[in-house]
């Protein structure tokens, strides 16, 4: 029988040629008078509250937003320049290649900027990206402060159209910080003043609003938190209603061994121990009348005459269970994720999950990641280069390598090996 010959795993996807990315768009915040009431009305819009909501209250959507942020953590940014109608070559030039490497995380890197950016994008279809100034604490000694870039969100990053002023909510109802804008033009944050930029997906009825796979399924969402309290309820009520025990009348149990003589007539030291030995097991797990069954002597005719009345019957299925799996599918299904994700790979092999894993990046986080680039080109990449008098600053452009994004699996070691050699 011929051997199976060794199969070389394809190459990783890496930095694609600029394929048509999702309807987003990106700009930089500038508040004048005319200007101001337009931009407020953007901001706090209710379904994202909702949102929010069931990001906290529903660990479905905590994951599939974690999906989001995990992935574009990942990413890597890359600076190229156009040398022909489709062709793009790494920009190798340090001077220009610091228009990328300044935008990082307060302690470096950008995983947490690329991951609030996916995780936010995910939930409400917009955020803010804020650049200021390092603390003058956080001085390396140089006299040349770092800069701090972050994705925010639009309930910690407001403007107050009063005092024409940032107002930086870092904990909602405390004294926010306050920051002023820097001035049109100035593309790097002076003291105590910031820049900002809004991200957003374009929502088909209004460009000026935004749009994110959340919006559709806020229902479905609110359906599955009442059916969740619906179990949970049950299960209360199931464990505090165990039932009711019938005991004869007719048994007299007015003195035990043991038992404490009392002048009240209608007292019955019998139901005072049951109830004490049944609470026993409840307050203390582990003493052994959790588990030692209660010693009663009575006659025995009367012992089929006691009975243990179950109110709910202990083998019944909650009927709200199969209703929440249905849920979390038709959820699963109104996010833009697979909803393999979501569910799970129950049914994915090591080679099924290769596929779902490229399938994952390219339907869905492709457009997320492409968007980011393209916005960030052009709300941020290339005025800045204009303002600096950068030669063909069209010409420019960020993109990404989300090589640590594609994950393979090893196929070589599921095959046989020659005669004579190591698996």
């Amino acid at each position: 029988m011929a051997l199976l010959e060794p199969v070389t795993a394809p190459a990783p996807v890496a930095t694609p040629e600029r394929p048509t990315a999702l309807v987003s768009s990106a700009v930089r915040l500038q508040y004048d008078a005319q200007k101001v009431k337009r931009e407020m009305r953007r901001l706090g819009l209710p379904w994202q509250q909702r949102a929010f909501a069931y990001y906290e209250l529903l660990g479905e959507i905590w994951y599939a937003a974690q999906f989001y942020a995990r992935a574009l953590q990942k990413i890597e940014l890359k600076l190229v320049k156009r040398v022909g109608p489709n062709d793009w070559e790494d920009v190798e030039d340090e001077a220009l290649l610091e228009y990328v490497e300044r935008v990082q995380d307060p302690g470096g890197g950008r995983a947490n900027l690329m991951g609030a950016y996916g995780r936010l994008k995910f939930l409400t279809g917009e955020c803010y990206l804020l650049v200021t100034l390092a603390p003058p604490e956080d001085d390396d000694g140089d006299g040349d402060r770092d800069e701090v870039w972050e994705m925010l969100s639009c309930d910690e990053l407001r403007w107050d159209p009063n005092a024409m002023e940032y107002r930086r909510y870092r904990i909602p109802n405390t004294q926010p910080e306050t920051l002023q804008e820097t001035p049109e033009g100035v593309w790097e944050p002076l003291e105590d003043t910031a820049i900002a930029y809004r991200f957003w997906t374009r929502h088909p009825q209004y460009s000026g609003l935004a749009d994110g796979p959340m919006r559709g399924v806020l229902d479905l969402c609110e359906e599955l938190v009442i059916l969740t309290r619906a179990v949970r309820a049950r299960g209360r009520s199931r464990l505090a209603g165990s039932g009711i025990l019938l005991i004869p009348n007719e048994v007299d149990y007015t003195v035990l061994e043991g038992s404490t003589p009392t002048e009240d007539p209608d007292a019955d030291p019998f139901t005072a121990r049951l109830q004490e030995a049944m609470v026993a097991g409840i307050v203390d797990e582990g003493t052994a009348s959790a588990v030692v069954p209660l010693v009663l002597k009575v006659g025995a005719e009367w012992i089929e005459k006691f009975r243990h009345l179950q109110i709910i019957d202990p083998n019944q299925t909650y009927p709200e269970t199969g209703l929440r799996m249905e849920c979390i599918q038709r959820i699963a299904i109104g996010l833009d994720m697979p909803p393999e994700i979501l569910l799970g790979k129950a049914d994915a092999n090591h080679w099924s999950a290769w596929q779902i894993d490229e399938d994952s990046f390219t339907a869905h986080l492709q457009p997320v990641v492409q968007g980011f680039c393209d916005d960030f080109t052009g709300g941020y990449l290339r005025p800045s280069m204009k303002a600096d008098g950068v030669a063909n600053w069209a010409d420019y452009a960020i993109t990404y390598d989300a090589t640590a994004v594609i994950v393979h699996p090893d196929v070589n070691r599921f095959k046989l090996s020659p005669p004579g050699s190591v698996a």
